[in-house]
């Protein structure tokens, strides 16, 4: 199921490359599962017939849950500069 999302925006901590602290939506979300890179790398080749190929961006998908256990969900975010993520979709 789709959850609404008003807070658009979302700030991540690392450790290794790899997400590990969501702050969203006034509050903490511990990642759960090893996260998976989303996303249109700037390295791929697309055919000289695509007039228009989409532009490249960088996101990541995991499974957090906030700090009082009381809510799990499955985040898609995409990276608009460091450390600070637009939120694309949050689902239970």
């Amino acid at each position: 199921m789709i959850v609404t999302v008003e807070q658009r925006t979302a700030t991540l901590s690392f450790q290794d490359d790899r997400p590990v602290t969501l702050l969203w939506d006034h509050k903490r979300w511990q990642v759960l599962d090893a996260p998976t890179r989303i996303g249109a790398p700037g390295n791929r080749s697309y055919s000289p017939l695509i007039t228009h190929p989409p532009r490249p961006w960088a996101g990541w998908r995991f499974t957090a849950r906030v700090d009082d256990r009381t809510q799990t969900y499955v985040f898609d975010l995409r990276e608009t500069n460091c450390n600070s993520y637009e939120v694309l979709g949050v689902y239970e």
